[in-house]
């Protein structure tokens, strides 16, 4: 069975958000000893995030940004601020696979056929992370309180991250409602 590229890359984004989404209450909340488990997950889609923004990068301003980003900040982290190259790689890692969702945001709204088959999709999955949210943040503030422990399926400590995201999808998701 050969998969379109297409499909593949959607295929493995949405799989990404959704692990990397739901794994901080999967390990904080529900199986605890997975929480050793979090830094090479979070790396592992890290990694698979930059191998799908560089497989799609086939526009120059996306490269001249993405070494622009690089160079830029290797700068400022190495010689403005005396700090060591490991460093900067340890603080990019942060960053980097971010930096990548511009290349493949650019991929899929790039073509007006594949806007037309990925971002219903997109729209859907968004709506479905919302609904998740409700019970995340029911349970964690049953079982800590109101404080920053209710970062939703993000998992704990992330309170101020998901109370954004549900205000950013919901504001987007109205708008094309």
């Amino acid at each position: 069975m050969i998969i379109e590229k297409e499909t593949f890359y959607r295929r493995a984004l949405l799989t990404a958000f959704w692990i990397r989404g739901c794994w901080g209450f999967f390990a904080w909340e529900l199986v605890p000893f997975m929480l050793k488990l979090y830094p090479v997950v979070s790396l592992f889609f890290d990694a698979l995030l930059v191998f799908i923004g560089i497989s799609v990068m086939n526009r120059w301003r996306d490269r001249i940004f993405a070494i622009a980003f690089v160079a830029i900040t290797g700068y400022t982290t190495c010689v403005s601020n005396h700090l060591s190259v490991p460093f900067f790689v340890n603080g990019l890692r942060d960053f980097i696979s971010y930096l990548f969702l511009i290349p493949i945001f650019n991929y899929f709204l790039g073509d007006e056929e594949r806007k037309k088959r990925t971002v219903p999709i997109f729209d859907r999955h968004l709506f479905v992370f919302l609904i998740v949210q409700a019970p995340c943040l029911i349970y964690q503030f049953l079982v800590h309180g109101a404080c920053d422990w209710g970062g939703g399926s993000l998992g704990n400590t992330n309170s101020g991250i998901i109370t954004t995201l549900i205000y950013a999808i919901s504001f987007y998701l109205t708008r094309i409602m």
